[in-house]
């Protein structure tokens, strides 16, 4: 993943010294504890680094089954949605709902019409 985020944004590639783990790891919990853009920074780090440290892969054949096809490699879009979150201060740019009158794709006939959907769903057993 880094290094399809360093080819694509024209980086040098990243250094990696697993004997650092460790003490990586304890800085960023130190910072996460404290307050400002710092913190929030670490925050973010201590929720996705155990992912890059144990190289967690995960099952999707659900995924595949479900769709019919493989989704994208992360590696593959990671750049763009990066530039994107940058760009829009890690923030998503919402639009407010577009006026119009009652009809489809409008909140409300979206909220009349899911509001009793369970009612109308089949009974299954979990077990």
């Amino acid at each position: 993943m880094t290094d399809a985020l360093a080819e694509a944004g024209d980086w040098r590639r990243p250094s990696y010294w697993p004997s650092m783990g460790g003490t990586f790891s304890g800085t960023v919990n130190w910072l996460s504890n404290r307050k400002g853009s710092v913190a929030h920074g670490a925050s973010l780090l201590k929720v996705f680094w155990p992912y890059l440290d144990w190289n967690t892969v995960f099952d999707n054949s659900r995924v595949v089954a479900e769709l019919g096809e493989t989704p994208a490699k992360f590696s593959t879009y990671a750049f763009p949605l990066l530039k994107f979150s940058r760009e829009n201060k890690f923030r998503y740019p919402a639009k407010p709902w577009p006026k119009g009158e009652v009809g489809a794709g409008t909140p409300e006939k979206t909220a009349a019409a899911g509001a009793f959907a369970h009612d109308r769903l089949p009974s299954r057993s979990l077990g």
